[in-house]
Parts: C-alpha cells; structure tokens; sequence
C-alpha cells in the first residue's frame, strides 16, 4: 500500500451528477492519456489525503442535492477526476453546512449514483473506514452504463467525516486490464484524515 495509501429512488437529475457522469464520459474518451497508473499524493481540503493514480482535473461549485428532510438544496462540492489504465477515477467532496444531516445525505447520494449509471448486480457492504464517522461508509462493486449507454464496471465509496460526505469512484471500460479491481481497492482505501 502506498503512503496515506438499500437504493433509495430519486428520479430528478441532480445538475451536478449529471455534469459528473457527463465529465467522466468525456474523459474516458480521450485515449491520448497516459496507459499505465502513476500514482500520487493529492490532498482535499481541509484534512483529507488520498492517492490518485494519475493527475486529476479539479472542479469546483455549488451542487443541487438530492431531496429530503433538514437538508438544504445546495452546498459546494469539489470534484477530482482522471483518466487512466482504461478507467475513470473520482472523488467528490460535498460540504454540508451540518454534521447531523451527512449520514442521511450520503444514502442519498448513493442513490442518485445508482439510478445514473442504471446500476445492477449491486454488491455492497459496510465497511469501517478510520477517521469517518462511524456507521457511514458503503462500499459497493457494480455493473452498469455511462450516459452513451455503453457497459461500465464500477467500484464505489461513500463515507462521511462531520460535516462533509466524499464519493468515490471507479468506471472501468470493459476492455480494461484485470488488475483495475486490484488498484481501485487501493484508490478506495487510500482515503485517510490525519490521526
């Protein structure tokens, strides 16, 4: 390891998922990118550490979130996002204004990610990731589709530390290399806060 190394429907389109997939798509067409993984450190704020297996493009702005009680309509998120070794790596982060509400949040983001990529064969667990808040990591492995339509595997976590909820993705093409399960297990674990 390197160094820091339930579904819930909504069937509006979140603005900012559909600009994410949108810019995952986009990326995974661009076949100048380096093939191989070249991992590095990159840091979120205000505390995160995480290892990205190529340079990712930062993008930055206030987000619709999916519905639901206490919750407001928008808050800021910051995306990350690379292409490389036939897949798509990505983290958002998404700054609520209360601790109280991320847990909640976070299960609907899920969501929202599940119905854009028409998800199925959904296997999930709950892990515990040190430094999140307890009880709020899910971590999931799934087949499913980019906005073309065309098949995508993915490996996916959510998890919350006060207030902010983190999303991290993996979109493998299908003519990725079989060892892309093994480095998006790292890029999932490689999530860490200071201790």
């Amino acid at each position: 390891m390197r160094p820091f190394s339930s579904r819930i429907p909504y069937t509006k389109v979140v603005a900012f998922g559909a600009l994410a997939l949108s810019a995952l798509s986009a990326l995974t067409t661009l076949t100048a990118c380096t093939p191989t993984l070249d991992w590095r450190a990159v840091r979120l704020e205000p505390d995160a550490r995480l290892q990205f297996p190529c340079k990712p493009d930062r993008h930055e702005r206030s987000v619709e979130l999916p519905p639901g009680a206490d919750t407001p309509a928008r808050a800021p998120a910051l995306m990350l996002v690379c292409d490389a070794g036939d897949a798509t790596w990505s983290v958002t982060q998404y700054s609520l204004p209360d601790p109280n509400i991320a847990t909640a949040m976070a299960a609907r983001l899920q969501g929202v990610l599940l119905d854009n990529l028409k998800a199925g064969d959904v296997q999930a667990r709950s892990p515990e990731v040190p430094g999140a808040t307890p009880g709020t990591a899910w971590r999931a492995s799934m087949t499913g589709q980019r906005p073309d339509g065309s098949p995508v595997q993915a490996r996916v976590l959510f998890v919350a530390r006060g207030a902010r909820v983190y999303q991290m993705v993996v979109l493998a093409r299908p003519k990725a290399d079989a060892a892309w399960t093994a480095a998006a297990q790292e890029f999932l674990d490689g999530l860490r806060w200071p201790v």
